[in-house]
């Protein structure tokens, strides 16, 4: 469609979509600004000029496109990420780089069953962690053998987890992608590691032979056939990164994502990063790869599944737009990176950066037991729904277990998540044809989601607001409305049987095209119990139809005891329960239990907030909702902070849990602690120390096995050593202890 220059654009955008001319906004632009954006040819980077006004700004965003690898990863939508390393057998999140890789010894490395579970939910792309933190490298690379697959007993140091991936992403149809940690704490921790080492900049030949690595790195190896060769000037940690970089993207077939973390546990040596040589090396040898963590995708911001209200694709950005590594946009967290006004305030250029969730199945990256939390079928399709039908792709974490196989608990999960999405959105509720902004349907039909999707590979991302009508008892009602559009929207709300709907573009930029309108029907499967226990160990299910439950952890059978009201359980113990109608069942719920808190009192509080409903005894009431906060008003104490616990009867000790503040306040939240442990609340024992590693992006129970059991512990004191903020603050919504 082309512009008319003698009518306002809102007329124009209003024949285009069907709609009076005052149903929509305009970008009001003055004749000189109009002329000059005629002149901008669109693409996916545009620089701002001294001069533009504010909606010049906003016009320039507008004419911003994906490129080809932004829009084909766009297409993906669901994809499957993969954390499988030495944590994996340890335990944690994140390692130090001073594993023996010996732990490294999987029994049963099943990438076929990850593949065809992964397609089964509806996934398209598998993204692996081929080197996390730690710097363990899970794929047979020459540049590290000894802390590697090569020096582990698995396959007798001859394994290859990405080798094998790779063979099964073909076999199944799946696209490819690799996680390449930039950080690398082996590299940092060992004597003779290379991250930081304060080597200099030398003329180096990619691939290096690694007999001559640091010695004379213009030394070659022989590339694969019709693999270029590359020369840079690098120092000793890059030249190591651009050849296993090489390795990963010519002898593993295509590689479609490229994933950089932008986490950095630990530094030394100053160490930089040439990080435009390594794009520059991907756009080469993988052409169809687009790159997390550099210049074509970005973090939406949280780990929790969810994008924000408004997700800007068109993004304002300080820096220079050739440099990734000044780019500077303020916090990923901030809720608004798009706006209108915020485009007008902010930026240098402005740049098409498209968001990715990145989230887990279970609570943290890694596999640690089977008392994991894993998300239901439930949780996972709003999940879905809200990432991919916010304009967003969905990277949903699957951890491999110590056997390398997808677990019992999340295979079932994804199974019943994919068949959801297929009966959902594998069909149409309703055959439509478009008149103008009506959509009449081939015949009435119940609907309760509408997707709706812009063309943004010719017109950008545009629209601003929205709302969706239904013809109901022969008149137009609002039954939902949102803001952005972009790759895709989708619409949830109540169940409506109507025979056409109304799309009323509220608000918008320059000229939105809307190229998808379909209608679809979810039948929201029973609800899980939801299962909770207060201080006094009373345990409480809610949920719809007949309930039945255990409490040994078994699945609950029409023989198993049906709930009719709360029960005791202070003992503790694994309430399982499930609801049924008719024929229906839901999926089932499980909840762990240990001691309940009915005899606990706090012995002792080094800081917490005069006046307020923060105190201490906030941490042991059993209530996720309040917290325990250190002194902030009127001043603060400095750390550590220290809450003791009188258990009232003596325990045997196996470990302790904290619980995070949630709802997104982050004031207090630790990351560092110590614990402590006494008989007599005067003689005291270590009992462990360390980390909560990655708890600010996934604030949920952390649940802390102690390296040995402590018998006939009375007093437990739990020391805040540091917070996520750098500030002497410390909160806890509750702590608990490990008996068992």
């Amino acid at each position: 469609m082309i512009l008319d220059p003698k009518r306002p654009l809102a007329w124009t955008i209003s024949a285009l979509l069907g709609l009076a001319p005052s149903a929509v906004a305009a970008l009001e632009l003055t004749d000189a600004e109009r002329a000059k954006l005629d002149t901008i040819e669109p693409a996916n980077t545009i620089v701002f000029e001294p001069g533009d006004s504010a909606n010049m700004r906003v016009a320039k965003a507008s004419k911003t496109r994906p490129t080809k690898q932004q829009l084909d990863w766009q297409k993906l939508e669901f994809t499957c990420f993969i954390h499988f390393g030495p944590n994996t057998f340890t335990g944690v999140e994140w390692g130090n780089g001073k594993e023996d890789p010996k732990v490294f010894n999987p029994t049963d490395v099943d990438t076929d069953q990850w593949c065809r579970i992964a397609k089964a939910a509806g996934m398209k792309l598998m993204v692996i962690t081929v080197k996390h933190h730690d710097g363990f490298c899970t794929w047979q690379t020459r540049y590290n053998d000894k802390f590697s697959v090569l020096a582990s007993p698995w396959e007798n140091g001859k394994g290859d987890v990405l080798r094998r991936l790779a063979e099964s992403c073909k076999k199944h149809g799946l696209k490819l992608g690799v996680y390449l940690s930039p950080a690398d704490l082996y590299q940092i921790e060992n004597e003779d590691g290379l991250y930081g080492n304060l080597s200099k900049y030398q003329k180096t030949v990619i691939p290096t032979d690694p007999k001559h690595f640091s010695t004379n790195p213009t030394k070659g190896r022989p590339a694969p056939e019709g693999k270029p060769t590359f020369t840079y000037e690098v120092d000793d940690y890059n030249r190591l990164m651009l050849n296993q970089l090489y390795e990963l993207l010519t002898e593993y077939g295509p590689i479609h994502e490229v994933w950089f973390d932008g986490a950095h546990p630990k530094r030394k040596g100053g160490q930089q990063y040439t990080e435009e040589i390594w794009f520059e090396m991907i756009r080469e040898l993988a052409p169809d790869a687009a790159i997390f963590g550099g210049p074509d995708i970005r973090w939406c911001g949280n780990e929790a599944g969810h994008t924000r209200q408004s997700e800007w694709s068109p993004m304002p950005i300080k820096g220079d737009p050739k440099v990734r590594k000044t780019w500077g946009i303020g916090s990923w967290r901030a809720e608004d990176l798009g706006s209108r006004q915020r485009v007008a305030d902010f930026g240098d250029f402005v740049h098409w950066f498209p968001s990715e969730v990145d989230t887990s199945i279970r609570h943290g990256w890694f596999w640690r037991d089977e008392n994991q939390h894993v998300r239901s079928a439930e949780e996972l399709f709003s999940i879905y729904e809200n990432s991919i039908g916010g304009n967003a792709v969905l990277l949903l974490n699957v951890p491999p277990n110590r056997n390398g196989r997808f677990s019992p608990r999340d295979e079932k999960a994804l199974l019943a998540l994919g068949k959801r999405i297929e009966s959902t959105y594998g069909t149409t509720a309703a055959t439509l044809t478009a008149e103008g902004n009506v959509y009449t349907f081939d015949q009435p039909a119940t609907i309760n989601r509408c997707m709706i999707m812009e063309d943004v590979a010719t017109h950008g991302q545009q629209v601003d607001a929205h709302a969706l009508d239904a013809w109901i008892d022969g008149e137009w009602q609002e039954v939902a409305t949102a803001t952005t559009i972009g790759y895709k929207r989708i619409l949830s709300f109540r169940d409506v049987e109507t025979s056409k709907i109304r799309l009323r573009i509220e608000d918008h930029r320059l000229e939105p095209k809307i190229s998808h309108v379909s209608v679809h029907y979810d039948r929201a499967p029973l609800k899980a119990p939801a299962i909770t226990r207060d201080r006094e160990g009373t345990v409480t299910i809610d949920g719809n139809g007949v309930i039945r439950f255990t409490t040994d952890g078994s699945t609950p059978t029409a023989n198993s005891p049906q709930y009719t009201g709360s029960f005791p359980l202070p003992k503790g113990g694994v309430v399982t329960a499930m609801a049924t109608r008719e024929d229906e069942r839901s999926e089932p719920t499980t909840a762990r239990f240990d001691i309940a808190k009915t005899k606990w009192s706090i012995h002792a509080v080094s800081s917490e907030n005069p006046g307020s409903n923060e105190g201490a005894a906030m941490a042991i009431d059993g209530d996720p909702k309040t917290i325990w906060h250190s002194k902030w008003s009127g001043g603060t104490d400095p750390m550590p902070h220290s809450i003791t616990i009188n258990l009232g009867e003596e325990l045997d000790l196996t470990g302790f849990t904290y619980l995070p503040r949630h709802g997104g306040a982050k004031g207090g939240i630790l990351n560092q602690y110590k614990v402590e442990l006494s008989r007599d609340g005067e003689n005291w024992v270590a009992a462990g120390e360390g980390r909560f590693d990655n708890i600010e992006n996934d604030p949920t129970e952390r649940e802390i096995r102690f390296k040995r059991t402590f018998p006939r512990v009375r007093y437990l004191r739990f020391i805040g050593v540091q917070s996520i903020e750098g500030k002497p603050h410390s909160s806890a919504a509750e702590i608990g202890v490990l008996t068992r």
